[in-house]
């Protein structure tokens, strides 16, 4: 897993889980024998079922990755959330320290099963919508034959998730000071990592 020192992780598992799910576009990664296999790029929707937290999404139906899952089921889920430069000059006393990054990232391992059911596919796409979608408009009037026509393309995921891991580089490390000068200096050109910043 992840180097995380204590003082960077984040104890409050809601505040974990409310992170993945609004930086849902998630990095999937398998491993074969002392080399990775397959890395792929998809959004993923976090679900609880009586207190079981799973990963949902789809895969496009050419993309290997689904069927070497199949057969190695373990994968490794990574959320990335809001990172930029830091630099020394932030700080109280920018002449004795050097620059660095801020970032935040949740790593999930679990069990993915695959599913080509045009039903579950369909719904699932639905779901991802109403997540991104402003309003309802394009689900009411979509054609849904045609939804499942194009399902036929696409293969499902559902990864149970076996382990969580958080990583949140925030500056915590530094006096109050330097962590408040930084969310000054990251208002104006990162507000989102700013806001992350005050509320850990």
């Amino acid at each position: 897993m992840m180097y995380s020192p204590p003082h960077f992780q984040v104890e409050d598992k809601e505040k974990v889980l409310e992170f993945v799910r609004q930086n849902s576009f998630a990095t999937l990664i398998s491993c074969g024998e002392n080399t990775v296999s397959n890395i792929s790029k998809i959004p993923l929707m976090l679900k609880d079922e009586e207190g079981q937290l799973y990963l949902e999404g789809h895969f496009a139906r050419p993309n290997p990755h689904w069927k070497y899952l199949m057969d190695n089921p373990s994968v490794t889920v990574m959320f990335d959330g809001p990172h930029d430069y830091i630099s020394p000059s932030w700080y109280e006393n920018p002449t004795k320290d050097v620059p660095t990054w801020n970032y935040s990232t949740v790593i999930m391992k679990g069990v993915a099963g695959i599913t080509d059911s045009s039903e579950w596919l369909l719904q699932s796409v639905m779901e991802l919508s109403d997540k991104f979608e402003n309003d309802s408009s394009w689900k009411d009037s979509v054609d849904k034959d045609f939804l499942r026509g194009l399902s036929k393309g696409i293969v499902g995921i559902k990864i149970q998730v076996k382990e969580i891991q958080s990583k949140f580089k925030l500056s915590q490390n530094r006096s109050e000071l330097d962590k408040n000068n930084v969310m000054n200096e990251l208002s104006s050109r990162n507000e989102e990592l700013a806001e992350l910043m005050r509320s850990i």
